[in-house]
């Protein structure tokens, strides 16, 4: 019987280059500018700072859900 491998999940949390991405915003509070410093096209950092809020969307849903799901649990026995 031929072993399945696992999908890919991602890990929680930002990636090392998502951190650089941000960081370099923090510091020089301009797209433009962090681009220049780290070597990238603007439109990398754009679309790095959307996926990152896709992200935080889906995580704030699934707490939410979470949250009214163990409202109604019996006892909050299970969650």
């Amino acid at each position: 019987m031929p072993v399945r491998k696992p999908k890919f999940q991602r890990k929680i949390g930002f990636s090392e280059r998502e951190r650089q991405i941000l960081e370099a915003l923090m510091m020089y509070h301009s797209v433009r500018s962090a681009a220049r410093v780290l070597h990238i096209k603007e439109a990398t950092i754009r679309s790095t700072v959307f996926r990152i809020r896709i992200r935080y969307d889906r995580a704030a849903l699934y707490i939410e859900e979470y949250h009214k799901y163990k409202k109604e649990m019996p006892l909050r026995k299970y969650l």
